[in-house]
């Protein structure tokens, strides 16, 4: 899968890479919008984008929900992705986890409606362990590693 803005072509492609054909190209984001993380959940039924404006002064960045078998948006338009520059879904995908400059470590719903968890660290990066049990944050010169439950 890749992304990149453009007028005259899809936002989304995505790519078979057994095939190495081209399976969608989806029209994701309205103009002047720069895809900038990409995420498919765990049970492929989603992959969401985080994409911000053309602004050169602030860029808002934005979520946005797609389903990859059609293209249509799933009802996950955000602008609370102020920050955001890692977001990663716990392996069983029961947990959404989005982190950033000057934000805490936030953990949300799979559908990104409900808060459930601050965790007050500003992570330089996040990993989720591959059962889905652990949460690793990395800040400076150090790792802690969280339990999910």
């Amino acid at each position: 899968m890749t992304a990149h803005a453009s007028s005259s072509s899809p936002d989304v492609i995505i790519i078979d890479l057994q095939s190495h054909t081209v399976i969608r190209q989806l029209a994701a984001f309205v103009p002047d919008r720069t895809p900038c993380l990409l995420l498919w959940s765990p049970d492929s039924s989603r992959v969401l984008a985080l994409a911000v404006d053309g602004s050169e002064t602030s860029p808002v960045p934005s979520f946005i929900a797609l389903d990859p078998s059609g293209g249509q948006k799933t009802g996950l338009e955000s602008n609370v992705a102020i920050g955001v520059q890692s977001l990663v879904f716990a392996a069983n995908g029961k947990y959404l986890i989005e982190a950033g400059e000057h934000l805490p470590v936030t953990i949300w719903n799979s559908t990104h409606t409900t808060k459930l968890q601050e965790i007050p660290i500003q992570p330089a990066r996040i990993a989720v362990s591959k059962d889905g049990r652990y949460l690793a944050i990395a800040r400076l010169s150090k790792v802690s590693v969280w339990k999910i439950n």
